[in-house]
């Protein structure tokens, strides 16, 4: 996470814009997408946390959430189990 080292300087500068991607399964879960679900779901709390926050130092704070997108990932693993278990999620 570089929002340690970039913080600092954009509050020295009073000026900022930090941008974070999350998921649409950051606002809904999915079965057999828990653990995912919750990590996108924190994205979204630290973003709206730190939007909050930081609002008077003129530092904005923006959360990208792109929907599920159709790829590859289900025919890159050699395992049969694996690939069935990707295309189905």
């Amino acid at each position: 996470m570089a929002l340690p080292a970039a913080l600092p300087q954009m509050q020295k500068q009073k000026s900022g814009h930090i941008i974070n991607i999350a998921s649409v399964f950051g606002s809904k879960c999915s079965p057999r997408r828990t653990v995912y679900c919750a990590t996108k779901a924190a994205v979204r709390a630290l973003t709206e946390g730190l939007r909050m926050e930081l609002h008077s130092q003129n530092i904005r704070c923006t959360m990208i959430s792109p929907g599920a997108v159709a790829t590859e990932l289900p025919e890159s693993s050699s395992d049969e189990a694996t690939r069935k278990n990707l295309r189905s999620s």
